[in-house]
């Protein structure tokens, strides 16, 4: 209460309850100690002369003719016409809003509601000055309402009075510590008066105060970082942002647009596609996601064919530049950038490996088995070749390429390698099955989903294998597109 006293002080020593033409001087000039004046007379008050006119929302003219009805009934209450007031603000009508906040105050000097609506309307309508005055008064004469002071450290802080603006949020504070949106209004006075360091003590010890909240406060925080050039740790504060408030959408949008803005595309769509995971359908999320994809690519094809001009041994160009081709669809593009890098590097084993992937993704299986197992005669470590290679043996739809016994020998080279790898472990329980061990295929499965329990495929795969009964398939066949490694370069993901 000991700043609510001081508010009252300075109203009357800057005059501002004696009406709208009065001086306002250095609020330091209130005398400590000196009594309050009696109030000044109530303002000349402009009650409408005529009624309003209706609203154009059905819903809002009925309310607000219901309780236009009440404050007929009881012209001393000022609650039904601050309703009402609140109603036609809502509806657009400013003026009739502004006229009825008047009369409330006309029927109660002392009436806080009415003072922090009407200070907060004019503030919406840049009469700030006046907004001041209205907000003033009001500390003076109902020196226990929070919101007016709330309301009056935001205007004075709009005006850049901000140390006027300070002691308005901090008494806010004391009348109402228990309003989160309070802490909130004195960090945005703190800030506005580029008073950073105690604003971000300020958001701090509201996070403690106010944990429910801490989601909204972290992205004040964010803000606040920004603003002092400490992206980094806008950065690590929007992640946890998105840890635990994953459904904040803006939270997500502003952690990828500072990746992006110091230029980490790789870092910028990471956060997207985690972004999309929740919010699959937002347009604003995808459309972002597709504009850093697009950059992404053009950057990755410039590097790749500068690269290759520069040495045309450098393997991993070749497949950079192909994946932008078939990221685009555009198989027959990639596959000669891959045929061009053979040429230069007859000997890698990798390159034979993605050329498999792309005749793969062109449906063409003989072709792609001929370059699987060109890759691992070149280089009988290749993982990836193994694993695609062992897979289409048991799901060609040309059932003359299946050949189950060396799909279970070249599945089981891969996972050797990789003993984790979940797309490794789903072909080998796919060969299991093919082979009618549907036992050790459920087994394998249940290995996978061990360690990616949240995986679709894998549980589909799970509950296909479980309606087989213990009886074989007659033949195998292709369930969905074979999740592969990417056909990426070493960091490019």
């Amino acid at each position: 209460m000991r700043n609510a006293v001081a508010w009252c002080f300075l109203a009357a020593a800057l005059g501002c309850a004696t009406g709208r033409g009065a001086t306002h001087s250095n609020p330091t000039t209130a005398a400590p100690g000196t009594p309050v004046p009696p109030a000044a007379p109530p303002r000349a008050v402009d009650e409408p002369a005529t009624p309003l006119a209706p609203l154009e929302d059905p819903e809002l003219r009925l309310a607000d003719e219901l309780y236009d009805a009440r404050a007929r009934q009881d012209p001393h209450d000022p609650r039904a016409d601050l309703a009402r007031a609140r109603i036609r603000q809502r509806g657009g009508d400013l003026a009739g809003a502004a006229r009825l906040y008047r009369r409330c105050l006309a029927v109660d000097r002392a009436f806080g509601p009415g003072y922090a609506n009407y200070g907060a309307l004019l503030m919406e309508t840049d009469r700030h000055q006046e907004a001041v005055e209205v907000l003033l008064e009001g500390a003076a004469r109902a020196p226990d309402h929070a919101p007016i002071f709330a309301n009056l450290a935001g205007v004075l802080s709009f005006v850049e009075r901000h140390d006027e603006a300070l002691a308005a949020a901090e008494t806010a504070i004391e009348l109402d510590p228990t309003d989160a949106d309070l802490r909130r209004n004195q960090v945005a006075v703190l800030y506005r008066a580029g008073r950073l360091d105690e604003a971000e003590k300020a958001l701090k010890q509201a996070m403690l105060e106010f944990p429910d909240d801490t989601a909204d406060l972290l992205m004040r925080l964010s803000e606040l970082y920004t603003a002092r050039g400490e992206d980094i740790k806008a950065v690590e504060t929007l992640a946890k942002v998105n840890r635990i408030a994953p459904g904040l959408v803006v939270a997500w949008l502003r952690r990828a647009a500072l990746l992006g803005r110091a230029e980490d595309l790789n870092g910028c769509l990471a956060v997207l596609v985690d972004a999309m995971r929740h919010h699959a359908d937002n347009e604003e999320v995808r459309g972002f996601f597709m504009a850093a994809m697009a950059l992404r690519l053009q950057r990755d094809m410039e590097e790749g064919l500068a690269r290759i001009e520069k040495d045309g041994h450098d393997v991993d160009a070749y497949i950079l530049v192909a994946r932008v081709h078939e990221l685009g669809r555009d198989h027959q593009a990639a596959l000669e950038v891959l045929e061009n890098g053979v040429r230069h590097n007859p000997r890698s084993g990798v390159l034979w490996t993605q050329i498999g992937v792309v005749e793969t993704s062109r449906e063409r299986e003989r072709e792609a088995l001929d370059a699987y197992r060109r890759a691992i005669k070149l280089d009988p470590a290749q993982h990836m070749a193994l694993n695609n290679c062992a897979y289409l043996l048991v799901t060609a739809q040309d059932g003359t390429l299946r050949d189950i016994d060396l799909a279970l020998s070249l599945a089981n080279g891969a996972l050797a390698q990789e003993p984790t790898n979940t797309a490794y472990l789903d072909t080998l329980a796919e060969v299991q099955f093919a082979r009618g061990e549907v036992r050790n295929a459920r087994e394998t499965i249940g290995r996978a989903l061990e360690l990616e329990p949240g995986d679709r495929r894998l549980q589909a795969q799970a509950r296909r294998f479980e309606q087989s009964g213990d009886s074989p398939p007659p033949t195998a066949r292709s369930h969905g597109r074979r999740r592969t490694q990417p056909s990426l370069p070493p960091g490019g993901e």
